[in-house]
């Protein structure tokens, strides 16, 4: 996998600071996301299988 980001740098260092974090954070959520289907197991979520295997 390879995920490729852009970060806007400006003069203030907290901002650019907070903004490395933000895209991090979604490059994260995009990178977990992809992991997760890996696990997917007939077409339900994670959620749905634990629900499943209950019954």
């Amino acid at each position: 996998m390879t995920i490729q980001i852009t970060i806007p740098l400006s003069n203030s260092f907290l901002e650019t600071e907070t903004r490395i974090q933000s895209v991090l954070n979604e490059a994260g959520t995009i990178a977990s996301g992809e992991v997760l289907k890996q696990f997917d197991t007939e077409g339900l979520g994670v959620a749905q299988m634990k629900d499943e295997s209950r019954k």
